[in-house]
């Protein structure tokens, strides 16, 4: 499936490197601005997941309807309370901002078994 030629999403792949050790404490802090992000007009997710490979990183996606869209959330006094967040435990933020012309959603249903989750 093709999107419309006039897309406009913006998505944003963060990586935050937290002072070490401060990873998980960030992870409780973060939940509910996450939340709170995705009850915005505008908003199609917004996600913070700790990295698989770096105990020091978490890494985030986002999802805006349009620039603007992502712009209003910016501007909103919770966005300005995560960034102080950010500061107080981040020692490093690297950010993508990527504006959508095409997007090509796909899907799979998988074969989760019991003993996969228990293994």
């Amino acid at each position: 499936m093709q999107a419309a030629p006039d897309e406009t999403r913006e998505y944003v792949i963060g990586w935050l490197t937290v002072l070490p050790g401060m990873r998980e404490e960030f992870l409780k802090i973060a939940a509910p601005y996450a939340a709170g992000f995705r009850g915005e007009e505008g908003c199609l997710f917004f996600e913070a997941n700790p990295s698989l490979d770096d105990p020091d990183v978490v890494t985030f996606t986002e999802c805006f309807a349009s620039a603007e869209a992502h712009g209003a959330h910016m501007g909103t006094a919770r966005a300005g309370a995560f960034w102080a967040e950010l500061n107080r435990f981040g020692q490093h933020l690297r950010f993508e901002t990527i504006i959508a012309g095409r997007v090509e959603p796909g899907s799979a249903d998988l074969e989760g078994t019991q003993e996969a989750a228990e293994g």
